[in-house]
């Protein structure tokens, strides 16, 4: 049985990475032509990662169930 506190990081990772990602992608808009493919491509791994591990968290929150 996993204890309901053991697998926050996943949610509080998740959180973080996915909103870092959106404001990454908003800030890629403001800063310039040259570097604004990079900085969206990092936007959406950072996003993608971040929506992976609230999935993980949310299999195990289901778990507790």
């Amino acid at each position: 049985m996993v204890k309901p506190d053991a697998d926050t990081w996943r949610l509080w990772l998740g959180l973080g990475l996915a909103s870092l990602g959106a404001l990454n992608a908003v800030l890629a808009f403001s800063i310039g032509r040259n570097v604004m493919p990079t900085f969206l491509a990092v936007s959406v791994l950072m996003a993608l990662v971040g929506l992976i591990q609230l999935s993980l968290w949310s299999k195990t929150r289901r778990s507790w169930l």
